[in-house]
């Protein structure tokens, strides 16, 4: 992963950094060991402001560290972010994406299949260089996740339901009001349209367990 001019290599027992003179050629490339924390490989870490954010197993869950690195001293170091939640995520790690926007990371787990019906949400606040908030919290869905992204403050879910494949968006804004409404309406694969012939198009198929 490109990080603060360097790029950082991820191993699954040590991470290093690759560097180069003013030019990067097979003389001046170096690849030097600069931390040495266990990291779950499978999933590509994510970078997100000053930091990285990467997966390592412990047992049948998993947990997730906050890599930095001091500008002045060229010090790498890490901090777990789930030391208070050890058996909170499971292993197996699919995607897991973050906003700075919004100050939150998601990340899913594929352990089972079930298992990813189910998003895991990490919310931080950051008050000058101390972190006042570290929060985490799941989302359950009737669908199962393939894979996140974020586009400013919308997450953007590609899910299977029903043996289709479906594209949706989640706003994540906080305090985000619906349109002409003083209050939200929480609602799953809601479909917006107006009721002419006693009927609404679904964009998806509908299984035998949903409640429409």
């Amino acid at each position: 992963v490109g990080f603060q001019e360097n790029l950082i290599l991820f191993g699954e027992r040590g991470q290093f950094v690759l560097k180069g003179g003013d030019l990067l050629t097979p003389k001046t490339v170096s690849v030097t060991p600069i931390t040495n924390y266990e990291s779950d490989t499978s999933t590509t870490p994510l970078e997100l402001g000053s930091y990285l954010y990467f997966p390592f197993t412990r047992g049948n869950f998993s947990g997730i560290r906050e890599f930095s690195v001091n500008a002045t001293t060229d010090n790498y170091d890490s901090a777990e972010i789930t030391a208070h939640v050890p058996q909170y995520i499971p292993s197996s790690i699919l995607d897991i994406a973050g906003s700075t926007t919004e100050n939150l990371i998601c990340l899913v787990s594929n352990k089972t299949a079930d298992e990813t019906k189910n998003m895991y949400v990490y919310k931080y606040y950051w008050e000058g260089n101390q972190k006042v908030l570290s929060s985490w919290s799941k989302f359950t869905f009737p669908f199962k996740i393939r894979g996140i992204e974020f586009v400013d403050s919308d997450l953007y879910i590609v899910a299977a339901k029903n043996g289709k494949t479906i594209l949706l968006k989640m706003p994540m804004e906080e305090k985000l009001v619906d349109d002409n409404t003083s209050f939200n309406t929480y609602l799953d694969m809601r479909k917006e349209g107006t009721i002419g012939g006693g009927s609404i198009a679904l964009s998806f198929v509908p299984e035998s367990g949903d409640e429409i």
